[in-house]
């Protein structure tokens, strides 16, 4: 059987993403492509920059709503519930700053355990390329072939009570040659929508600055953990967007 190609090229037609990501399991494109009527995000992005000159891994503040806006703009909710098969719920808006080549974790492939599906959306916050931090992942046509490594060296790598099967190099390109790994660089503002349970994904070990946005979304009844619905910005949404809100969010009182 002649397998399907192993890259797709990057999308810009809003009404593409839906199929690509339901084909492949990922769809790479332009932050714009998936937020076209939110003008103030790309201000909001540069906000987040400065943010992470004095914080590392934390919620986005309220201070800018225009990225739980985007995050929970009607048609985007309504392809990820197209994908996901259920109501979906925002679970995670989270900025990071990270640094260093420690290899584990997130820097290990794995597949993401917290839900059958794990839309995990990731906006580059600056230029990436071979140096820093690149997300990196396993085509869907080699799925079938990386499926016994789901259950291999399952461990809690973060500390947090998390789990996910972790893979090394070297063990991957036993199965998969490194040839057909991909890669995803690109300039600012490039955005990478992945289901996470589904495709083999790491960030790919680095020693430069990596800056990036990361909304996640799952069913409203994850396998883990358990979440509650965020009524915090209620006064911003509408009925379905409300109902779809369960990011925590910092406090400012």
């Amino acid at each position: 059987m002649r397998r399907k190609p192993d890259s797709a090229a990057p999308v810009t037609d809003r009404c593409d993403l839906s199929t690509t990501l339901r084909d492949a399991g990922v769809v790479v494109a332009d932050v714009a492509s998936f937020f076209p009527f939110h003008l103030a995000l790309r201000g909001a992005l540069d906000d987040l920059v400065a943010d992470l000159e004095r914080t590392d891994g934390s919620h986005v503040s309220f201070a800018r709503p225009e990225i739980y806006l985007a995050a929970l703009d009607v048609d985007h909710l309504a392809m990820v519930q197209h994908y996901l098969g259920t109501p979906p719920a925002l679970t995670g808006v989270h900025i990071r700053r990270d640094v260093g080549r420690k290899v584990g974790g997130i820097k290990h492939w794995h597949v993401d355990s917290e839900d059958e599906r794990v839309l995990r959306q990731i906006v580059y916050l600056a230029d990436v390329d071979h140096t820093n931090g690149l997300f990196e992942y396993v085509p869907d046509s080699w799925r079938e072939p990386c499926n016994h490594l789901r259950s291999r060296d399952v461990v809690d790598d973060r500390g947090d009570g998390y789990s996910a099967a972790t893979v090394s190099d070297d063990v991957m390109s036993a199965v998969v040659a490194p040839s057909h790994w991909q890669s995803v660089t690109g300039p600012r503002s490039t955005c990478v929508l992945v289901d996470a349970a589904r495709l083999f994904h790491r960030t790919r070990p680095h020693d430069a600055e990596r800056l990036t946005l990361t909304l996640t979304y799952t069913s409203r009844r994850p396998r883990h953990p358990e979440v509650r619905r965020n009524p915090d910005l209620d006064h911003l949404l509408d009925k379905f967007q409300s109902s779809c809100f369960y990011a925590a969010t910092p406090r400012t009182d």
